[in-house]
């Protein structure tokens, strides 16, 4: 185990199997908290989400549900290493057993970003933290769906992450679970390269109308970081 500094003064516990990449990074920007915000973040990791909020939020609350023990630990001592183990409360939980972890519409905001892979028999990790984390071995999309719609009340948010090749198939999930997508922004790691990611904020019982954002460039044609991308990695030492 060991410790990579992000945010204002927080420390992210990381291990070999259990590490934090820009797909979270972005989220966690994205995703955005108010402040006495009740947040949960399902397959909370080593805890990279709420750590990033930490560092800029002060009253926050984060409940997150995690399925595999070491990501737990992990979790837990980043957060007491930070100095916020109060306002961070790590559950080691299946999240199909959601309904019975907490009480319905209890959260203003559900965020996740899940395993991206649907089919597992053609591409699954060699071991088994990495297969969790990216195959949907432990849970399906639908599943993370169907928690959050569980966790939010009416207008409560859903945010989060995915490949934009299955954007038309997580759009018709998050529907069928009353929840309607309103921001999409891709984003493309330079303007001559493919979106490779996907942020999704749906609203429980919204309006239709979803708002396609610009495009989040990473980089430039001179192969540096754009501002936006430099204003998000901002407290990232």
């Amino acid at each position: 185990m060991e410790y990579e500094p992000i945010g204002n003064q927080m420390m992210v516990a990381v291990s070999k199997s259990h590490r934090f990449g820009t797909d979270s990074i972005l989220l966690a920007h994205f995703s955005a908290p108010r402040e006495n915000s009740r947040v949960c973040d399902l397959g909370t990791g080593c805890g990279i989400l709420p750590l990033y909020w930490f560092g800029r939020m002060d009253k926050l609350l984060v409940t997150g549900v995690e399925l595999q023990k070491e990501a737990c630990e992990l979790a837990r001592n980043g957060a007491q290493k930070s100095g916020v183990a109060d306002r961070y409360h790590v559950l080691q939980e299946d999240i199909k057993h959601i309904r019975k972890l907490m009480d319905h519409a209890s959260f203003d905001l559900v965020t996740c970003n899940p395993p991206y892979f649907a089919d597992a028999g053609k591409m699954v990790s060699p071991s088994q933290s990495a297969a969790v984390s990216r195959h949907e071995t432990a849970c399906r999309f639908e599943d993370i769906a169907a928690a959050a719609a569980y966790l939010l009340p009416f207008s409560g948010r859903f945010c989060f992450c995915h490949r934009p090749q299955r954007l038309a198939d997580l759009l018709e999930t998050v529907r069928q679970n009353g929840m309607e997508p309103k921001r999409l922004r891709l984003v493309q790691n330079s303007l001559d390269k493919a979106p490779f990611l996907a942020l999704i904020e749906c609203v429980k019982g919204g309006g239709v109308q979803m708002d396609v954002m610009p495009a989040l460039i990473l980089r430039d044609q001179t192969g540096n970081e754009t501002p936006e991308t430099c204003e998000i990695y901002g407290g990232k030492a």
